[in-house]
């Protein structure tokens, strides 16, 4: 570790919460599917290995189904903060507030998969960079790393926000040019996976992956996954038409969204119908 690295105060914020239009509760169900861990215990767990851990909190709301966190984060002696159910930004920013840190790992309570080699590394490089912001791509869908300045995060309460900004967290300062950023390819997966939780049938692939890296005695990272893939290449057939949401601006990057899903499912005349609307 470089000098003055070892200075930089770093905390790991968790959003998270009960509700689930897909898959309610999903955050506390046991992986592997009927004797392992809850999904959020795997994601601590991660953090706590390390070498920047110093505290995680889990941001989560005040509605009532997230009563259930209470007795988890208890007995995992780990803060909850509970706040608005829709801005979530304003969850970070009054945790932030209270608990000063120099860096924020914004992580979320439906990515189980924590490749921790790879985000010491995201890490070292962002204190280098002296970016405010550093993302990552290459990896599984749920396993890339968001990582801010705390002083950048807060500066957002000087902006003018638009709901979109407000319920994600980053989304403004990916936006803006007003803030340093800097992004880092991590990997390179030869195949689309979906390491994130959202529907049922991520669940399963979720669960089947941590199955396959407890019975070889292995952990969790990125070239484990690549390794389960290659030997069960057909599980990925169970998740990959699931449909991620995404922050569209115009009808024509919906279209575009929209026509390959279309061929998917064999809609090929509605795909070509919409692959001839004018921009």
């Amino acid at each position: 570790m470089a000098a003055g690295q070892q200075d930089k105060s770093v905390i790991f914020i968790i959003q998270a919460r009960m509700s689930s239009t897909r898959l309610p509760g999903k955050i506390l169900m046991p992986i592997p599917l009927g004797n392992g861990k809850p999904v959020l215990k795997w994601i601590t767990d991660s953090l706590k290995n390390s070498k920047y851990y110093k505290k995680i909190i889990i941001a989560s709301s005040t509605d009532l189904s997230n009563d259930a966190l209470i007795d988890f984060c208890k007995q995992e002696n780990i803060a909850l903060h509970r706040g608005s159910e829709e801005d979530v930004l304003s969850r970070f920013i009054e945790i932030l507030t209270k608990d000063p840190h120099d860096v924020v790992v914004r992580l979320t309570g439906d990515n189980p998969i924590i490749d921790i080699g790879k985000l010491d590394f995201v890490l070292e490089n962002h204190f280098q960079s002296n970016a405010d912001y550093t993302s990552t791509f290459g990896l599984p869908l749920g396993m890339n790393f968001e990582i801010a300045n705390v002083h950048s995060l807060l500066s957002l309460q000087n902006e003018n926000l638009s709901n979109s900004d407000k319920e994600h967290v980053t989304l403004f300062i990916k936006n803006s040019s007003i803030f340093n950023k800097n992004i880092i390819r991590l990997y390179d997966f030869p195949s689309l996976i979906r390491a994130t939780i959202d529907y049922p049938s991520d669940f399963l692939f979720v669960s089947a992956y941590f199955e396959y890296i407890i019975f070889n005695s292995k952990t969790a990272s990125s070239e484990t996954l690549e390794e389960f893939v290659a030997v069960f290449p057909w599980i990925l057939q169970g998740n990959n038409q699931n449909f991620q949401k995404k922050e569209l601006k115009t009808l024509k990057e919906e279209i575009d969204e929209a026509i390959p899903i279309l061929k998917n499912i064999e809609l090929i005349r509605v795909a070509n119908f919409l692959s001839e609307v004018p921009n």
